[in-house]
């Protein structure tokens, strides 16, 4: 993010300097992941009977969505401090019309919001779940293609 705005020091309001962050970031990702431990707990018990060894899926559709929404639950919570951020340097750029500046935070954010579901499903998949993530990809292609025929 800090790339981004190189070269316009002229903005007196950079929402990415404040000194407190830091400290209001590990407070916020303590609440998230005691909400998030909670969701865990009451929708994603791993049990043997979700996962065909045989096939190497999850065969239970329903648990399926709640891992799916589970992922995207946790990337929202863990990504929108930084997408408001986002946001506002985005409206920054729109109204001084710099559309270039507007364009590089608007692809900066996408691709950082990317890595944040990359993070978190391999967190969900691999450390919460136990789950390997080949079974997880196989089980969203089996269900895609199931729900194409």
């Amino acid at each position: 993010m800090n790339e981004i705005l190189e070269g316009k020091e002229e903005h007196a309001h950079d929402p990415r300097k404040d000194p407190m962050d830091d400290i209001h970031r590990k407070e916020r990702e303590t609440k998230l992941k005691a909400q998030f431990n909670k969701f865990m707990k009451k929708h994603l018990d791993l049990k043997s009977n979700h996962v065909d060894a045989d096939k190497g899926i999850i065969v239970d559709f329903e648990y399926f969505l709640k891992v799916v929404t589970g992922i995207f639950f946790w990337k929202k919570m863990r990504f929108e401090h930084d997408r408001l951020k986002y946001i506002e340097m985005r409206r920054v750029m729109l109204k001084e019309n710099q559309m270039d500046y507007y364009k590089s935070i608007h692809h900066s954010m996408v691709l950082e919001e990317k890595k944040y579901l990359d993070i978190v499903t391999s967190e969900v998949i691999n450390d919460r779940l136990g789950m390997k993530m080949d079974v997880f990809t196989d089980s969203i292609k089996h269900y895609a293609k199931e729900s194409e025929e």
